[in-house]
């Protein structure tokens, strides 16, 4: 496959100059199939751009970007057929930075056929001269561009070619990403501006798979590393406890599942504060320092300047502290006091409604104890951004005198840049009549609703801002509306804890075009109100909303995209959710309803969300069309304290891909349930790829979830498309099936591995069929395969191994 690209170019001098070149901006790529022999389906393409200019670039996408599929021989096959594509716009600076996502369910022609985009529906602005290999590519209007950069060529791991086209003026600015790798980036041997990441005019084209260079995380440019195969590519490193150097005591054991697993109500398990809190540590493991002096130490692998702590204080502890220290050859010792509290840990009794988890009670009569963890975060030293930490320096967490006891799961260290600058155009919510306090002391809700009332682009600069729930609602954002910070370490809206049903931190989303970007909720939840809309994102969106780098913690769930209790129909339709950390949650980090169509999560951390991290649920309630065309691409997710990492539930087709999901506490990985209804029902092929679960699986109210579960419980399944997923060292099964599946489809190379019980099983009753190819189950702890339904035919096809 030969991918190549055009830039973006916002001062187009031939935009709008005549009939013949109509007001269209030249966004163009070719993804051409040089196999003579097999179709190709490509899945997402993204390319990022920066520009000085907004030139509205905010109602780029849609319609505006058409396609033409083109046969081997160069004739059109079918114009606007088989792509479609979707803009997000956020700001840095003075610059904009405008992300295009491309997804298809059609394939390429084989022997050289290929896609275009950026045409106008029956006048393209510019062509290609020919569909061989090395073709040049350019404006026949303006003839801005150099064409293809000669010897830039590389394979990408199909056995295609890399070429690229299109620098405007001898200035990129622009990077394209394949399924969320960088296929080609322009550098040089200047710095590129930290502000914006555009590199100096010049700039020399380094392809394929250039490593881009140390990017601050405030930047709204999501850089993913050639070398990341499955999740996302995070700015952060990430040290368990258990692999530093400590004096404390480990917990945990991951060899032995079965003797830290939590579970819900019908399992038995031992009434022991450990084996909890090993049950919801990564990796199954933690370490304790319970006694004054006990340490943990890691030696950094890359510089950084701020630490996350996941940490678990005793129950009633409040606020209290435990000691960093930062030392290194190249490091002035240091002592910073890291804040802890718990106020957001062990929760008792039955959750949501009458499932109580089976867990270790530390107070009598109030029911077992779950949700055992917390996170903090802070920058490390003085100064915004503070000095950088350099690789080879040790960070030391130690109980000192004053210090409470505490479990000690991993820690994140990032490398945070400068805070992000206003751009012109926008209006700050501290100005004069809005008046905020980034102090945190002064209520400044009511400061902030107004500004959103009153103006279209709002700033949240650095600071604190607390945010009361006497207003009893969240922010109510207008269609059209842009709300920027200067960053997700810098930017902050807190409520402080609450327990009332009636808090509220969040925002309620507008019915198009509404923009969030580079700030962080710390919300106050302590329970979960369903009856409340008071997550950090609500309601459906309607068409082109985005988030890029928002933080959201402590809230019900991250984006409910859905139920939308205004009644204004404006079902979410190319909704982008990117580079968002989604933490410490009482239900969904992401669930897409309601009839969201052609939305998009990727490049996301999803951490200890207290219902499915991220929910495709075609819901009928509100007589939406049927939900299709969704992706979740690239993502991380870890911890879910409650059901599962990814779930479907009807509608579709869907795309998850390339995700990453680890120690799910109680359910699947991947859930395929027909459930929850009224829903539509499973329609086309989703297709499941590249994605990796580990240790995932557990005990649902007595019922035990497989590593990646399909279950027809209320109708039947659809069509899916398995290929390359792996699915390792689950609690229990690796792949399960149960209820009405029906014909599931061929799951090819699928790697099933460790099992804590067997490989694959089929529950008594279910009935359907699936067929594996090329596929392996290894090392299963009861055997590869137990198929105890008589209706249910699993298939084994050519090339598997190990069932």
């Amino acid at each position: 496959m030969q991918i190549s690209v055009g830039n973006i170019d916002v001062n187009n001098p031939c935009t709008g100059s005549s009939a013949q070149y109509p007001q269209y901006e030249d966004v163009m790529f070719k993804i051409e199939n040089n196999n003579p022999s097999t179709p190709v389906n490509v899945n997402t393409l993204t390319i990022v751009g920066w520009f000085s200019s907004d030139d509205t670039l905010g109602a780029w996408g849609g319609n505006n970007y058409r396609s033409m599929i083109y046969s081997a021989a160069g004739s059109l096959q079918a114009p606007t057929a088989g792509v479609t594509g979707t803009a997000a716009v956020s700001t840095s600076g003075s610059y904009h930075m405008v992300t295009f996502g491309f997804s298809t369910s059609g394939t390429i022609p084989s022997g050289g056929g290929y896609i275009l985009a950026g045409t106008t529906a029956a006048n393209p602005f510019w062509q290609l001269v020919n569909s061989t290999v090395g073709a040049t590519v350019f404006d026949t209007g303006c003839d801005n561009y150099s064409g293809l950069e000669s010897g830039a060529s590389g394979s990408d791991g199909a056995g295609g070619t890399y070429y690229t086209a299109g620098t405007y003026y001898s200035n990129p600015h622009w990077m394209l990403y394949e399924n969320g790798l960088p296929v080609c980036q322009y550098s040089s041997a200047g710095v590129p501006d930290l502000n914006s990441g555009v590199p100096a005019t010049g700039a020399t084209c380094s392809c394929p798979g250039v490593t881009p260079s140390a990017t601050p995380s405030n930047t709204p440019v999501v850089t993913p590393s050639p070398t990341a195969v499955v999740g996302a590519t995070l700015p952060y490193t990430e040290y368990e406890a258990e692999a530093g150097t400590y004096t404390g005591t480990l917990i945990g054991n991951s060899s032995s599942p079965a003797t830290y697993e939590q579970t819900w109500s019908g399992a038995t398990l031992s009434n022991s504060e450990t084996v909890e809190l090993a049950a919801e540590a990564s990796g199954r493991e933690a370490v304790q320092l319970n006694t004054t002096g006990q340490t943990i130490k890691w030696t950094t692998s890359a510089a950084c300047n701020a630490i996350v702590v996941r940490y678990n204080v005793p129950a009633g502890s409040g606020s209290t502290t435990l000691s960093c220290i930062v030392s290194g050859p190249s490091v002035t010792t240091f002592t910073q006091k890291l804040s802890l509290t718990s106020a957001y840990q062990w929760f008792y009794g039955a959750w949501p409604t009458s499932s109580p988890i089976t867990g270790y009670d530390t107070n009598s009569g109030d029911g077992a104890a779950f949700h055992l963890y917390d996170e903090m975060h802070a920058l490390l030293g003085s100064g915004a951004p503070p000095a950088t930490i350099p690789a080879g320096s040790t960070i030391t967490l130690e109980k000192e005198a004053g210090d409470t006891n505490c479990v000690i799961d991993f820690i994140d260290l990032e490398l945070v840049g400068a805070p992000i600058s206003m751009p012109a155009g926008y209006t700050s919510i501290t100005a004069a009549g809005y008046n905020a306090d980034p102090t945190g002391v002064n209520d400044s809700a009511q400061d902030i609703q107004n500004c959103i009332n009153a103006q279209t682009k709002v700033w949240i600069p650095a600071g604190t801002f607390y945010c009361s729930n006497t207003r009893n609602a969240n922010f109510t954002v207008p269609a059209g509306t842009t709300i920027a910070g200067a960053g997700m370490w810098y930017s902050t809206l807190t409520s402080g804890t609450n327990n009332g049903s009636g808090y509220y931190l969040g925002f309620n989303v507008g019915t198009s075009n509404d923009v969030f970007n580079n700030f962080c909720i710390q919300g106050g939840c302590t329970n979960r109100y369903d009856a409340n809309s008071n997550s950090g994102f609500y309601y459906e969106g309607g068409t082109g909303c985005s988030l890029t780098n928002i933080w959201v913690e402590h809230e019900k769930a991250g984006y409910w995209v859905g139920q939308n209790a205004l009644g204004n129909n404006a079902a979410a339709n190319g909704t982008t959710i990117t580079g968002c950390r989604f933490r410490d949650l009482f239900a969904d980090g992401v669930n897409m309803n309601d009839g969201a169509v052609n939305c998009t999560v990727t490049q996301c951390s999803l951490r200890y969300t207290g219902d499915d991290s991220i929910a495709f649920w075609s819901t009928n309630e509100n007589s939406y069309a049927e939900q299709n065309g969704d992706s979740a691409t690239y993502n991380t997710i870890q911890l879910p304290w409650r059901a599962d990492g990814i779930a479907v539930y009807g509608g579709g087709a869907y795309n998850i891909a390339d995700n990453y999901v680890a120690d799910t506490l109680d359910a699947a990985g991947i859930l395929v349930e027909n459930g929850f209804t009224p829903i539509y029902p499973f329609q086309n092929t989703t297709t499941i790829t590249g994605n990796t679960l580990n240790r995932c699986g557990g005990i649902w109210d007595g019922g035990i979830s497989g590593g990646m579960e399909f279950w027809g419980n209320s109708g039947t399944l659809g069509t899916f498309n398995l290929t390359g997923n792996t699915v390792e060292n689950s609690q229990y099964m690796g792949f399960l099936f149960y209820g009405t599946d029906g014909a599931l489809g061929t799951f090819t190379t699928e790697q099933i591995l460790n099992s804590g019980t067997y490989g694959l099983q089929v529950y008594s009753g279910t009935t359907g069929s699936v067929t594996f190819t090329n596929s392996t189950v290894s090392n299963s702890t009861l055997g590869p395969l137990l198929n105890s339904a008589t209706g249910f035919t699993l298939t084994q096809g050519t090339g598997d191994t190990g069932f």
